[in-house]
């Protein structure tokens, strides 16, 4: 009999549960506590919507800026080769000068120019 009766009570247990659990699924749960709810969402989807286009114009301004970067980077590449040249000319020419004899300093610089005013 005691067994009955426990299994009687856990039945009654696991009905009120299973009610419960019933009476909490069925309930419309669509009743939104936030009156305000759809004036929000809107509101966001709007901002939303802004910083996407916002979002949209730094990353083509991201992409103008890395091509200047790139233009740039390659201007400094030849500039560099262009020094780098007109280095090697002037050690050239400091070579070739410093292997001159008394003579040819002489002709040299008395071929030589300035813009300097006489006095």
């Amino acid at each position: 009999m005691k067994m009955r009766l426990s299994y009687a009570v856990l039945l009654l247990w696991l009905m009120t549960i299973i009610g419960f659990v019933w009476y909490w699924s069925s309930q419309d749960r669509s009743v939104n506590p936030n009156p305000n709810y759809e004036q929000t969402i809107k509101k966001l989807e709007q901002q939303n919507d802004s910083l996407l286009a916002i979002n949209q114009g730094l990353q083509e301004q991201i992409a103008e800026q890395l091509e200047k970067q790139e233009g740039i980077k390659e201007e400094l590449k030849k500039r560099n080769k262009d020094l780098e040249q007109l280095k090697y000319r002037k050690i050239e020419k400091i070579r070739a000068i410093g292997n001159y004899d008394n003579d040819e300093l002489y002709r040299f610089f008395a071929e030589f120019e300035t813009d300097s005013l006489h006095h």
